[in-house]
């Protein structure tokens, strides 16, 4: 179990923050601003993606309560979508992680890394054969 422990722990994050006060004002601009990058982000369709691909998402979408088919759902989807598994899988006793310990929260947070990755795989492996096949009917001789 310590080779699985050693490669959770070892998967790379991001550094905590050098600043730990901020005023309230600056809290509140970068907030704002976030918030409309959010919002632009989850009305701005992905390019090419055609409603035959996003028919393929629909049960997944009742299920996780998610809207595929837009940029922020393909770049936050996968973490979110990951990190609401695992804790339904740990508060239900499936997997069996103290999250008061910091090996627990190390453990947990390199689970969730891994099922991000295994869920952005998913994505786009329902995604890129579409793509592909669109591409190369564009390619043959007489097809526009």
């Amino acid at each position: 179990m310590s080779i699985w422990n050693t490669f959770l722990n070892n998967l790379p994050e991001v550094e905590g923050p050098s600043q730990k006060f901020l005023a309230f004002k600056e809290k509140l601009k970068w907030t704002l601003v976030i918030l409309v990058i959010f919002f632009v982000l989850g009305v701005m369709p992905l390019f090419g993606l055609g409603e035959n691909q996003l028919e393929r998402f629909e049960y997944f979408s009742v299920i996780l309560g998610a809207q595929f088919g837009s940029i922020i759902s393909l770049g936050i989807g996968p973490i979110v979508t990951a990190s609401i598994v695992l804790q339904l899988l740990n508060g239900s006793g499936i997997l069996k992680l103290d999250l008061t310990k910091p090996e627990g929260k190390k453990t947990f947070q390199g689970l969730q890394k891994l099922m991000a990755i295994f869920f952005i795989i998913f994505e786009a492996s329902n995604a890129v054969p579409d793509q592909r096949a669109r591409f190369l009917d564009r390619l043959r001789p007489g097809a526009c």
